[in-house]
């Protein structure tokens, strides 16, 4: 006697993923490449002893201070603004 079975395969078809698998791996990507950068720009220069990173100038001038005072108008003490009198005629 033959065994006769009917055996009815159901293929299931995924999506293709390619799409969402490399939009994963590219941010993986440039979120590995911003933190390397953040490393070399910031972190690195403060051991090497020129003061820190993250300037224009590679760290050169951390030590100058420029102080701009600009006044324009009389100062005096007595809180009288205005013509430069001390009030004392």
């Amino acid at each position: 006697m033959a065994d006769n079975r009917n055996e009815n395969v159901h293929r299931k078809e995924e999506p293709d993923r390619t799409g969402s698998t490399f939009i994963k791996y590219f941010f993986i990507a440039v979120i590995t490449i911003a933190i390397l950068w953040f490393l070399a720009s910031y972190i690195l220069p403060m051991f090497t002893g020129d003061g820190g990173g993250g300037d224009m100038n590679n760290g050169t001038d951390n030590n100058d201070s420029n102080l701009e005072i600009d006044i324009d108008g009389d100062l005096n003490m007595d809180g009288n603004e205005g013509n430069g009198d001390d009030g004392n005629g």
